[in-house]
């Protein structure tokens, strides 16, 4: 409208400089028509030394809280930019990007609009926005306009990068009290909680060297003190400690977003009541990719996330939906007489074993 507007103006100036042939008039036509083309390339010389880019390529949220996204914004331009509009698609789905290109449907979608504008050097702007999902989410900026001082001429132009969130639940431990290795098969379940803490004092099979990722809980505090270096125990009865969960994905392709979602929820405040016991929890599934059953172990909060980011990261596509339930099937035939080993389907039914614990 304010385009319109101004060659209408600039329109009857000459239109009444032509009339009355008024040198002034047609002098500030001249200036009219040359602040017009400055107008109209400013846009241009502005795209042409603005780079867009996210401060971060990959981020970690929590699941319906606010989460705050960055973007960088370099110009290598003398004169300031005064305005420009940043479009962004937040997407959700639950299979991840393979990268072999096709539309999919996304299970949340939500566009945003971004204003700011820049100087010379770097400027970061931020949004954010509340994830009602946990999951992947693709963070794209989808396109960018750019406006003359007078906000009269503008240029847009599409924009491909992105950016994705990891959208973990919130750290609620699982409200069912777990039985242990000590559930015989045929028994019935004892729901009451463990305290397999004195497990611990059983006897020191070696010392070690600290490595990332031990625990201070293992650490020999005095004969590091006496080494001036860390060193942790190995416990004979180490691998008692361990608890292990299936997860049986058949099917992952048919759920919808609020499904997947309450799985990985689940999931997550199983592996946190476990870790919480001071245990080792062992995840599995089928990995259709390697064609085999993967294994992640965690023994504190922090690597529990790491391995949702991993079943995040994992397509569980349509194709393999046949090989991923035989192949899971027969692992669970395999397992079949190991202690503490529990399953987990998409039906949210928590198994131990062929006994159903409970059903979400």
């Amino acid at each position: 409208m304010k385009k319109l507007l101004f060659l209408i103006l600039i329109g009857i100036t000459y239109y009444i400089a032509g009339m009355y042939r008024s040198q002034t008039l047609l002098i500030l036509f001249a200036v009219e028509v040359v602040f017009a083309v400055v107008m109209f390339l400013l846009p241009r010389i502005f795209q042409r030394k603005l780079h867009l880019d996210f401060a971060v390529k990959s981020d970690v949220a929590q699941k319906d809280a606010a989460h705050l996204c960055h973007i960088q914004a370099t110009y290598r331009g003398m004169l300031p930019v005064s305005r420009f509009r940043i479009k962004l698609q937040v997407s959700y789905d639950t299979r991840p990007d393979t990268g072999k290109g096709g539309k999919r449907s996304s299970s949340f979608r939500k566009t945003q609009t971004l204003y700011g504008n820049c100087r010379h050097g770097d400027t970061r702007l931020s949004f954010s926005f509340c994830a009602p999902f946990c999951g992947l989410y693709s963070v794209r900026m989808d396109k960018l306009r750019i406006y003359d001082y007078l906000l009269i001429f503008s240029k847009g132009k599409r924009l491909h990068e992105k950016m994705t969130v990891a959208v973990l639940p919130n750290p609620v431990p699982l409200s069912l009290s777990l039985p242990f290795a000590s559930l015989a098969k045929g028994e019935q379940a004892d729901m009451q909680t463990v305290d397999r803490k004195g497990n611990l004092s059983g006897e020191v099979r070696q010392l070690r060297e600290y490595t990332a990722g031990d625990t201070a809980r293992s650490i020999h505090w005095n004969y590091s003190a006496r080494a001036d270096e860390l060193y942790v125990k190995e416990f004979e009865k180490d691998a008692d400690l361990m608890t292990e969960i299936l997860l049986d994905m058949s099917g992952f392709f048919l759920q919808d977003a609020a499904s997947v979602s309450r799985f990985y929820e689940i999931l997550y405040s199983f592996m946190l009541t476990v870790v919480g016991r001071e245990q080792t929890v062992c995840v599995q599934w089928f990995d259709e990719k390697i064609k085999t059953v993967v294994s992640e172990k965690a023994f504190e909060k922090k690597q529990c996330g790491e391995i949702l980011l991993k079943l995040y990261r994992t397509d569980f596509s349509e194709e393999n939906a046949a090989l991923c339930r035989d192949m899971t099937g027969k692992y669970r035939a395999e397992q079949a007489g190991k202690d503490s080993c529990f399953r987990l389907d998409l039906n949210l039914c928590l198994w131990y074993g062929d006994l159903l614990l409970k059903q979400f």
